[in-house]
């Protein structure tokens, strides 16, 4: 709740209203402050939590201590949404984050080349690439979303320097 007040959208809906996607767990997150305590690859590590989709007998390898954080603070978000799903007979609920690719996430904007990431996902090439992608694309409509504090916008910055290189760089292939 909190999206619309009497006179229009409040600051949460406006924040809302700018994201594409995943849009209730962002602004769940924005709202308690945990976005503005990410770093540029826990936020990234996020995103691919609410974007991942597993497969039926895929499983999370060890999640580092920092992954592990995020996690909570994704499946704090995630239980609070549910509720009020609940609560207002809407289903079915808000997609649950999965970080099966978290670790390869995590490598990839510490700066680990492309091909050592396959150590730490059993996701293919072209999957992984276009699970990048979409990150790409939700930290933009982050660093552009209304209501959002320059540092969020910063550390959006930052991540997209680190995520947007080699294979995963769609705008650098074109020019190739």
């Amino acid at each position: 709740g909190g999206y619309l007040a009497p006179e229009g959208l409040t600051a949460k809906g406006e924040f809302a209203s700018s994201i594409f996607g995943y849009e209730l767990m962002l602004s769940e997150l924005h709202e308690e402050g945990f976005l503005e305590k990410m770093t540029d690859s826990m936020l990234s590590v996020l995103l691919s939590g609410l974007i991942f989709e597993p497969r039926k007998g895929d499983h999370v390898a060890k999640l580092t201590h920092s992954v592990e954080k995020v996690q909570s603070y994704a499946e704090h978000a995630h239980r609070k949404i549910c509720k009020l799903e609940t609560q207002m007979r809407i289903f079915p609920h808000t997609k649950h984050p999965h970080f099966h690719q978290a670790l390869a996430v995590e490598a990839w904007m510490h700066g680990a080349e492309f091909d050592r990431l396959f150590k730490l996902t059993s996701t293919d090439e072209g999957e992984l690439v276009r699970h990048f992608r979409m990150i790409i694309q939700l930290l933009r409509e982050l660093e552009h979303a209304n209501n959002t504090s320059d540092k969020l916008q910063e550390t959006a910055r930052k991540a997209l320097n680190k995520i947007n290189r080699g294979v995963v760089d769609a705008e650098r292939q074109l020019r190739v």
